[in-house]
């Protein structure tokens, strides 16, 4: 209070104070009288008095207790004036020993600095030189000019530009050329005007690098640039043969494997070798195709396509399509959902589908008992994303091959026989940080994996909607229609036998050429409706045979489909670009030949309906079933309280317990309880125990 109202405050007697705390260290205090300190018109303490005894102060007393505060005013007064001054004496002593610090710095990074360091006077003379500039000369430059120490025709330039910063006085960066011990060289120099204490230019500070040996380095970088990107062309030529070459013969084999396995005169046993062939056919197809897929990825010639799409859909595919493969195994497939899950995304879905089979079937490869669960998650907390993870129950990955199986061509051992390239997952993580996220793996050896990764995403209100079409089998051409003429031309002779068995049985007129010389005589005296052209032939390739033909009056109206096994996207803008019509990948497979007939000569055909598929629903929630009182009646009244106290505490492993004892005796009940408990949706749960025929 004395503080506060800068006065003095006395209590005579304490006891009969109303306002006044007892200190616990000062028990026997019965009076006090409290001082304001002042200085400089300012309250900056106080002095405290107290007594064992009821007293009476007069005001003697306080002038007395006034003048010792004033005292101590002065002696705190004095006191910070001395610790004023002796911070000070400190901070010139530090100032001292920065400057002291700084000179030998100085000293060190003028002695030791890798270029030349170097001041002159006005008059051109060299006043300091570094060790490295030393270097440029027999003995020491200092005191010499240079015209002392170099030809005037090398001299010259550098008084030149020593004379301009010392007029203009900007700094001035110039390649100068100079002779080092007898050799000539090039240098860079920045050169910078001095000054004295009143603001006279008096020199220059000077800085040159010898970039003799920048240049040779450049050179030999350019070189290496050169070869690399000259490597970098012979690999992507490579594998544009490789593709061809491997890609060519897999069209012939998975196009007789798809004639022949139709023939129902095939028995059992031949079926299932021509199934077999299919199947390895499909798989070399598939290894090709991820070699390819990285190194396109390498060479930058994958991009993201991002659409709108219902990503509930598209992961109520994948877990019908995995279903399938683990009920073989008799494992458990779970897929779990977030609550913020959005049911629309605008995202590349291609990707995200192929990252997602590739971690799905990992996990099926090596899983052989157990489960194999995959979580969703959308998360806002940064920019809006989906969180994926799938765990699995497999034999684990040791933690030395688990920092390496992002790497390309590495597989992890987990003691089984794995078939691949080992790209699935340097592929994964490629798209994923294209997508804007990044994945991660864990695992113990025993118990199982799990990978994590995230996407940035956009949810949108729709999706594109695509109704499927049913699967369909050509057995004919629809009557009425002209006979239409197809000419296929192709270097390899069993890609045209298979051209021919898918036409010529449903009523076309087929011809052959073997390259394109000869396409160009059957089409002047044929005249084709349509030419199938392999883009890759010897005499004449199909470019120059397309680009021939186009260029005639008929040729305007003959449609082209270029056949091609390259695998690189930019090689379909070339192909259309060069004046085919279409373009068809092999391997193809036949329903891609018959739509090229149906959109460009609007041929009609006759189908037998092998799978109808109409267009669905986006997938629902599932469906709960409702506890009856007529099956609460068959659970036990304790089953049915542990359940609800499992579910109020959130435990989901009590909870999974306690439904599994149902499972034979309610399996439908158990069934929606477990997925809703797996899911997350506790109220729902909450809903059934509560309410007899609750649905959800």
């Amino acid at each position: 209070r004395a503080a506060r109202l800068g006065e003095i405050v006395t209590v005579n007697d304490v006891t009969q104070a109303t306002n006044w705390l007892r200190n616990p260290l000062l028990p026997n205090t019965l009076a006090e009288i409290t001082v304001p300190i002042h200085q400089d018109g300012q309250v900056v303490g106080v002095l405290d008095v107290q007594e064992d005894r009821v007293s009476s102060l007069d005001e003697g007393d306080e002038n007395l207790l006034r003048s010792l505060a004033n005292q101590i005013a002065v002696a705190f007064k004095n006191a910070q004036l001395y610790e004023s001054a002796q911070e000070e004496l400190r901070e010139r002593k530090r100032a001292e020993e920065e400057l002291h610090s700084s000179e030998l710095r100085y000293k060190a990074l003028f002695d030791n600095a890798p270029v030349s360091i170097f001041t002159k006077d006005s008059n051109g003379r060299y006043t300091s030189a570094n060790a490295d500039t030393l270097t440029y000369w027999d003995g020491d430059p200092v005191g010499k000019t240079d015209h002392d120490l170099l030809p005037a025709h090398i001299a010259d330039p550098l008084r030149a530009a020593d004379l301009k910063v010392m007029k203009t006085g900007q700094e001035l960066a110039v390649e100068e050329n100079v002779i080092m011990k007898g050799n000539p060289i090039t240098v860079l120099s920045r050169k910078v005007p001095l000054h004295d204490s009143v603001g006279n230019i008096v020199g220059i500070l000077g800085i040159s690098v010898n970039i003799s040996q920048l240049k040779e380095t450049e050179r030999i970088l350019q070189q290496a640039k050169e070869s690399a990107e000259e490597a970098n062309r012979a690999k992507s030529t490579f594998l544009a043969n490789m593709s061809h070459e491997l890609r060519t013969p897999l069209n012939a084999i998975l196009g007789f494997t798809q004639l022949m396995v139709r023939d129902p005169g095939l028995q059992p046993e031949q079926r299932d070798n021509l199934q077999t062939i299919n199947r390895s056919g499909e798989h070399l197809l598939s290894l090709i195709n991820d070699v390819l897929e990285m190194s396109k990825i390498e060479a930058g010639r994958i991009t993201i396509k991002q659409t709108s799409f219902s990503l509930v859909r598209l992961l109520s595919d994948l877990e019908s399509m995995f279903q399938l493969r683990v009920k073989e195994k008799g494992v458990e497939l779970l897929f779990h959902y977030g609550h913020q899950v959005p049911q629309f995304i605008l995202a590349d879905e291609s990707k995200l589908r192929q990252v997602l089979i590739n971690l799905l079937s990992n996990a099926v490869k090596f899983t052989a008992e157990g489960s194999i669960q995959l979580w969703v998650d959308f998360d806002t907390s940064t920019a809006p994303q989906l969180v994926f993870a799938i765990e699995d129950t497999g034999p684990g990955i040791a933690p030395d091959q688990l920092k390496r199986i992002f790497d390309p061509f590495v597989q992890a051992n987990t003691g089984q026989k794995s078939e691949g390239t080992g790209l699935g997952l340097p592929i994964s993580q490629r798209f994923i940080k294209m997508m804007g996220g990044d994945i991660s793996a864990t695992s113990e050896l025993g118990l199982g994996s799990t990978f994590t990764f995230n996407i940035e995403v956009i949810p949108t209100d729709s999706g594109n909607e695509i109704q499927a079409k049913p699967k369909r089998h050509v057995t004919g051409l629809a009557e009425g229609q002209p006979t239409y003429r197809l000419l296929i031309v192709e270097d390899i002779e069993p890609n045209r036998k298979l051209m021919v068995r898918l036409l010529e049985p449903l009523g076309f007129e087929v011809r052959e050429a073997v390259n394109g010389l000869e396409a160009l005589k059957v089409f002047e005296e044929w005249k084709p409706d349509l030419i199938w052209m392999d883009m890759r032939m010897p005499i004449m390739n199909g470019y120059e045979a397309t680009q021939r033909i186009k260029s005639t009056m008929q040729g305007q109206s003959t449609r082209i489909v270029a056949l091609t096994a390259s695998a690189f996207e930019e090689e379909r803008a070339n192909i259309l670009s060069g004046g085919c019509d279409d373009f068809i990948r092999k391997p193809f497979y036949e329903e891609e030949i018959y739509v090229a007939l149906e959109k460009h000569l609007g041929v009609e055909f006759v189908y037998e309906e092998l799978v109808s598929v109409e267009k669905e629903e986006e997938p629902a929630p599932p469906t709960a079933v409702a506890l009856t009182d007529d099956n609460r009646n068959q659970l036990d009244p304790i089953w049915l309280n542990e359940l609800k106290q499992a579910t109020l505490e959130l435990d989901l492993d009590l909870m999974l317990s306690l439904i599994e004892q149902i499972q034979e005796q309610l399996p439908n009940l158990a069934t929606t309880l477990a997925k809703l408990a797996t899911n997350f949706e506790y109220d729902k749960i909450m809903d059934i125990l509560k309410h007899p025929e609750q649905q959800v």
